[in-house]
């Protein structure tokens, strides 16, 4: 866990036996029990903290993607509506001018079977 092996270990441990007396092993090694486990404990906070904010992150960058493609596609939409718009008026233009070339047809020859008659 923090690069410490079997030998190392039981060296402490003899250490320990050897300077404080057998009768103190069982209180020291609950302690140290302890105290690993609340280190654990925070560096398994610290590290949760850290992939909360990495999370936080990717959702900010998935927001704004998805806010800046609903507004592509709103700008898109509205362009799409404005040519929309101006090809009808072109087509409406367009339907007047036949018209108009109609009714020009039209009369000329209705006036001149008229006359002719």
């Amino acid at each position: 866990m923090f690069g410490i092996g079997f030998w190392e270990l039981a060296l402490i441990v003899l250490f320990i036996l050897l300077v404080m007396g057998p009768d103190k092993i069982g209180p020291i090694a609950r302690a140290l029990g302890r105290a690993m486990r609340e280190m654990r404990r925070g560096v398994d906070e610290f590290k949760d903290t850290f992939q909360i904010e990495e999370q936080v992150r990717d959702i900010e960058a998935l927001r704004s993607e998805i806010v800046d493609g609903v507004r592509d596609g709103v700008v898109d939409a509205a362009r799409r509506q404005v040519i929309d718009d101006e090809q009808k008026q072109v087509l409406d233009d367009l339907k007047e001018e036949i018209e108009d070339v109609e009714v020009e047809i039209v009369r000329p020859s209705d006036s001149g079977d008229g006359d002719d008659g």
